[in-house]
């Protein structure tokens, strides 16, 4: 290095040093202005370019893979829910089934994650704790609630338990499709 352009300290504009400010403004403006060679700002160019088209091309990957991330974490959540057999697959008067099936749907409703309930849902759940409620009323009374009422209670429950986990279910899938696309 030449002892024209010594190095200096870095200094800060205040008022203290003000003067060794201005001195370094005109040291740096009696420095010869030069040219780079052409070579240098083409290679400067096709660099930029190659790294920006290596973004161009990791972008449409980046988006495939969250996409397929996505979807692979969707069926995976669907295919873990249990699928518990419809209530006309159980035969008729089989309280024990009934419970299991309503067990099962329960199980599947804990498997979704949660969201705010809609109107609807909130109508279902309403519903659903009316029949609960008379079940564990008539429970404590067990001659008052004939055997008939018990089932059309159980089944009434395990339609709208299918009817609110379809509900949720799809709730969620919609929201898996919104944030994916």
């Amino acid at each position: 290095m030449s002892d024209r352009y010594p190095l200096s300290p870095p200094v800060r504009p205040d008022d203290s040093n003000a003067a060794a400010v201005e001195a370094l403004r005109d040291e740096l403006r009696e420095l010869p202005n030069l040219a780079a060679p052409p070579a240098v700002w083409t290679n400067v160019i096709a660099r930029v370019d190659r790294a920006a088209r290596r973004r161009r091309r990791r972008l449409p990957v980046a988006l495939a893979a969250s996409a397929l991330l996505a979807c692979t974490a969707t069926i995976a959540f669907l295919a873990s829910s249990p699928q518990a057999p419809s209530v006309s697959a159980a035969p008729a008067g089989e309280l024990a089934a009934l419970l299991e099936h309503s067990r099962r749907l329960e199980e599947g409703r804990r498997a979704i994650p949660r969201l705010p309930p809609s109107g609807t849902e909130l109508v279902l759940r309403a519903r659903i704790g009316g029949i609960d409620a008379s079940l564990n009323d008539q429970l404590l009374q067990e001659a008052t609630l004939s055997f008939d009422r018990r089932e059309r209670l159980l089944r009434e429950r395990v339609d709208l338990m299918e009817s609110l986990m379809h509900i949720e279910r799809d709730r969620h899938r919609e929201l898996v499709r919104q944030a994916v696309f």
